[in-house]
């Protein structure tokens, strides 16, 4: 009689941690999901606002950040005319020995879309 006792408390123990072990699984799934969804929303916050690329006049600095931050996305191009040459960045980030680009410059700015995804960024020098 003792051991069907003792069985049935360790049944009741293994069942309950079972339960508990459910309960911490599904809140981390909550977790999880939670942080994809803010994630998500952090990177359309930083892409629509943070990176003005509507604006018909630039400047250096502004050209540099287009660089840089186009430099992930291999459908967009950032054309950049100064000092008589023209470079074209696609997978590359700013680089000032390639082309050294003064922040305060003024540049021209025209954006190219295909459908509503931006495929190129035009900066000629005034």
């Amino acid at each position: 009689m003792k051991e069907v006792i003792y069985e049935l408390i360790i049944s009741v123990i293994v069942l309950s941690l079972i339960l508990v072990g459910i309960g911490l699984a599904r809140n981390d799934v909550e977790i999880v999901q939670n942080l994809m969804e803010r994630s998500d929303r952090l990177q359309k916050v930083s892409s629509d606002n943070l990176i003005d690329v509507q604006r018909s006049q630039v400047i250096g600095g502004d050209v540099i950040s287009f660089i840089r931050y186009y430099s992930n996305d291999p459908s967009v191009t950032v054309v950049v005319t100064w000092g008589g040459r023209t470079i074209s960045y696609v997978t590359e980030t700013y680089d000032f020995t390639k082309l050294d680009i003064p922040y305060e410059a003024e540049f021209n700015n025209e954006v190219v879309y295909n459908g509503s995804k931006i495929e190129k960024i035009i900066c000629e020098e005034k």
